[in-house]
């Protein structure tokens, strides 16, 4: 995603709002794109009224909601920050998680995902994986559930809080079928293996 912009003011010396920081590391690097500086303060004063995941911009000090952004800001923040992809909120969703959550498109997940792959295997507070995400969701998304299978077909292999595989979600969540036989050709063995709280295969 190239190089990282230049030390802002508030580390080289003297704290500025977190807004005025990121304002000012993104006039530097788009240059007049007022519609680009419009969207950016907006998700800037939604994500101050949010409880919404907030992605880490400009070395952690700003942060804006997932949910909200569009395209072209969120190729700039991790175009400044891709570091941001791996900050996790304070229920450990990453904002792949959130994404997810939110139905962004494909597009949007792509570029979280290629800034950092292992969140394929990040589960959040309840032990949900983004697979384990994608399962649940009606209507299904197969090209979400082929790119997060394709990325790290491992996280098959990832139980949540309450015990369950992924094979064990798609089966009780009613996922397409071809969807289950994805996982079960993936990690065979989940067929035998026991919900340990419950039991239950």
């Amino acid at each position: 995603f190239g190089s990282r912009p230049p030390t802002s003011a508030a580390s080289a010396g003297g704290a500025q709002p977190p807004e005025r920081t990121a304002t000012a590391t993104l006039q530097g690097v788009s240059g007049s794109n007022d519609m680009f500086h419009q969207a950016w303060l907006k998700s800037a004063e939604a994500a101050r009224q949010s409880s919404h995941h907030l992605l880490a911009l400009d070395a952690g000090v700003t942060s804006v909601p997932i949910a909200t952004v569009t395209m072209a800001v969120l190729q700039r923040i991790l175009l400044l920050a891709p570091e941001g992809a791996a900050a996790a909120d304070a229920r450990q969703q990453l904002p792949l998680h959130v994404a997810l959550k939110h139905r962004q498109p494909t597009r949007a997940l792509r570029l979280l995902l290629d800034a950092y792959p292992a969140a394929t295997m990040h589960p959040d507070e309840d032990g949900q994986i983004p697979l384990h995400i994608v399962l649940r969701q009606k209507p299904f998304r197969r090209d979400v559930f082929a790119m997060l299978l394709t990325c790290n077909d491992r996280a098959v292999e990832v139980k949540n809080a309450e015990g369950d595989y992924a094979l064990h979600i798609a089966a009780t969540a009613g996922a397409p079928i071809e969807a289950v036989k994805a996982i079960h050709a993936a990690f065979p063995a989940a067929v035998e293996l026991p919900n340990e709280k419950t039991g239950s295969i």
